[in-house]
């Protein structure tokens, strides 16, 4: 549990320099952000005469990409029975333009969305060895063409369950829908509407193929600038599942990808988010986690976030970073259970603007303090910051004006609440708890512990807060 908790930390403290791998940090070594380099503020551009405010008066293009972990849509092949996920889809009125419908605005608004696709496009009923065997039919690339995906990363474990010929249907599907692709066949190119060209490579590294890599990352990269790329990125499937800190192989391997002239980072396969470093001055995403992710109903870790940077384009093809952002998000619409639908943490998918490292960590602080141990530190006060400040201030001021909580005598139990209940409410009464917790302290069994809270909530005395903790509406008499 300490193992697991400690690690759900070191991925919070985004944009720290790696010097010890897989060494746990503590809020104490905040000061090593300062060595990271801190990006001007940029304004995100709006013009009042509805021109195209991409295309900047000198001739620069700003060019917005948005970035996630895995997207595993349809079901495991080998079990006969029909998959959770299009259990899901028979009961949505949007059907395959639902799972990323909470999102797709945020899509549509930027000039390319790249995610990681881990399965196949495939009728065929040939499948490996696998573990598991993911595919759905070809015609659920709707799920991708409906929410403005417009490029995937093909290099992973799970492009080959259905053999060569799936991947090859796998390919061809996603060409015909318009979706560029990026895996060991080769380079991917995406053209935007503005004209940028942006480069894709994707690499797995299961194969113990680091070596050839490293010999190959270098030219890969100068053929694509060759080809006119103004951007590349690079996606590499690596690292260990479910740990939340990148391996002592993959920290030399992503920085060496920098050196080699890359503009971005993409990670994945840990399922779980992982730190984001800043290398001189472009960003590795070590995993983005899990996003819309069809293989498991259940994960015991639903928080991911997209990924967004904005670059700035320049007439003679050289680029620079203008800004970054993260938009928290939940891997599903649903509490405790997947419904394959990913949803930002606000209603509206805002997210501020980050203007350096400071603005981010605190970014995560303000989303997920459950996962955050160790002592406070005064974090300096930074211009992104300063906007999100005065909003905690007119919020908090808000609440002042409500009222005192209204009561409930346990003793009496006038509102008729089942033991369960009352023992629930007594063990809040300390202070705000997740479930787990709840359960490890109450000794309830899960299904009655959800149970308690569903029913507690509709009779507002208990609401879920930031970082799907419990805390009471009421206040609790004993006499």
């Amino acid at each position: 549990m300490l193992k697991h908790f400690t690690a759900a930390l070191a991925a919070l403290f985004f944009l720290f320099p790696l010097s010890a791998v897989g060494e746990s940090l503590d809020l104490s070594q905040l000061g090593a952000i300062e060595e990271a380099e801190h990006w001007e503020e940029r304004a995100w551009y709006q013009r009042e005469d509805g021109s195209d405010w991409r295309v900047q008066d000198d001739g620069s293009v700003i060019v917005t990409l948005s970035a996630t972990g895995d997207v595993t849509i349809g079901g495991d092949t080998r079990k006969r029975s029909q998959s959770i996920f299009d259990k899901q889809l028979a009961q949505e009125p949007l059907g395959l333009d639902f799972p990323l419908s909470n999102v797709k605005s945020i899509f549509e608004a930027d000039d390319m969305t790249l995610i990681n696709f881990e399965g196949t496009l495939t009728n065929t009923k040939s499948a490996t060895k696998n573990t598991y065997s993911f595919a759905a039919p070809p015609e659920y690339v709707q799920v991708l063409t409906s929410s403005s995906v417009e490029a995937v990363s093909l290099e992973n474990n799970h492009v080959m369950d259905h053999g060569k010929a799936g991947y090859q249907d796998t390919c061809d599907t996603l060409s015909a829908a318009g979706v560029a692709y990026s895996g060991h066949l080769g380079a991917s190119t995406f053209t935007t509407e503005t004209g940028v060209k942006i480069g894709m490579l994707a690499y797995q590294t299961f194969n113990g193929n680091y070596k050839n890599i490293y010999a190959s990352i270098e030219g890969d990269i100068q053929a694509l600038r060759d080809a006119g790329c103004a951007l590349v990125v690079v996606s590499y499937h690596w690292g260990e599942e479910k740990d939340y800190v990148p391996n002592e192989r993959q920290v030399p391997l992503g920085r060496a990808t920098i050196d080699a002239g890359a503009d971005l980072v993409i990670g994945h396969h840990s399922h779980r988010m992982n730190p984001i470093e800043v290398y001189k001055g472009k960003y590795i995403c070590y995993s983005l986690g899990n996003f819309s992710f069809a293989g498991n109903g259940r994960p015991d870790d639903m928080d991911t976030y997209i990924f967004q940077q904005r670059f700035r384009v320049y007439p003679d093809g050289t680029a620079e970073n203008a800004d970054m952002r993260i938009i928290p998000c939940s891997i599903s619409s649903q509490e405790n259970v997947n419904d394959f639908k990913p949803t930002p943490k606000d209603a509206d998918g805002a997210a501020a603007l980050i203007t350096d490292s400071w603005d981010v960590l605190r970014e995560y602080e303000a989303q997920y303090p459950h996962k955050i141990l160790g002592e406070r530190v005064e974090l300096p006060r930074t211009l992104g910051y300063q906007a999100r400040e005065e909003q905690a201030r007119a919020k908090q001021a808000a609440a002042e004006e409500i009222l005192s909580l209204p009561t409930l005598n346990l003793k009496t139990n006038d509102a008729g609440l089942t033991d369960d209940q009352i023992a629930i409410l007594r063990t809040l009464k300390d202070g705000a708890l997740q479930v787990d917790d709840l359960i490890e302290k109450t000794q309830i069994p899960t299904r009655r512990v959800l149970s308690a809270l569903t029913m507690m909530e509709l009779e507002g005395y208990v609401e879920q807060g930031s970082g799907k903790h419990f805390s009471l509406t009421v206040t609790l008499l004993e006499e």
